[in-house]
């Protein structure tokens, strides 16, 4: 019992030792990388950066569900990027914001420079809306594509405290879409409408005359005309209607 208990007591103590040596994930939210005491100055949020990465590295591949633009396929992976600026970061423990806060902060490249839009550089604030970020993958014209870079950089200045600069970067990579991975196929769906059709049933009449002539010659002045009309009614909506005329014409004779 002691010898099965001592080898339980060896395998916790591995696997806690496993989990230690394990790298945490970092989620939502990438510090720079330029130093502990002074990562929590700025920060870039709503990205998840590879662990152990120097300089932080966030990856996507076209069509995942990180790309942002919707589209899978077109060569591009866009990022939604926000700063956040002087936080309580749990992560950085070592890391205090400054106490009157930042003079001013800096972004490069300029074309990202919406990204300070809207910051309070006085308290801990983040940025009100994300700013999309595409980064295009290297279409190449003889060979397999290329994953595309871009990366970005943060400057903040604090206004008392020591030390008194931040400066951070983050790399977004786009690689592109795998050929063992295609896009997912569009489903279309067809409604077919369907028209109503009345009939209306129609009741057709017909009328049929059959008249017929007989001459013969006698000997006597009498001339007699008999009419004789018949109806035939069917069961059907169809009438016929039959009319039967006799004609006797009696002519005189005189024999010499």
């Amino acid at each position: 019992m002691q010898a099965a208990s001592w080898h339980g007591r060896k395998l916790a103590l591995s696997l806690l030792a496993v989990l230690a040596a394990s790298p945490p994930a970092v989620h939502a939210r990438v510090a720079g990388g330029a130093g502990t005491r002074t990562d929590c100055y700025s920060e870039f949020d709503g990205l998840t950066a590879t662990p152990n990465s120097h300089p932080p590295r966030v990856e996507c591949v076209d069509g995942d569900p990180c790309d942002q633009d919707g589209v899978c396929g077109n060569g591009f992976c866009e990022f939604e990027v926000r700063l956040c600026l002087n936080q309580t970061d749990p992560a950085l423990p070592i890391c205090r914001p400054p106490r009157n806060g930042l003079s001013r902060i800096h972004v490069a490249p300029p074309r990202f420079a919406d990204l300070a839009t809207g910051l309070d550089l006085t308290k801990s604030s983040c940025g009100g809306s994300f700013v999309p970020v595409a980064v295009g993958t290297h279409r190449g014209p003889f060979g397999p594509d290329r994953p595309g870079r871009q990366a970005l950089r943060v400057l903040a200045w604090a206004r008392t405290a020591k030390p008194s600069v931040d400066s951070d970067e983050v790399i977004l990579l786009c690689r592109p879409r795998p050929a063992n991975r295609p896009c997912g196929s569009t489903t279309t769906t067809t409604t077919l409408a369907t028209t109503p059709t009345t009939t209306t049933p129609t009741s057709t009449t017909t009328s049929t005359t059959r008249t017929t002539t007989t001459t013969t010659t006698t000997t006597t002045t009498t001339a007699v005309t008999s009419t004789t009309t018949t109806t035939v009614s069917t069961p059907t909506s169809t009438t016929t209607t039959m009319t039967k005329t006799t004609t006797t014409t009696t002519t005189p004779t005189t024999t010499s």
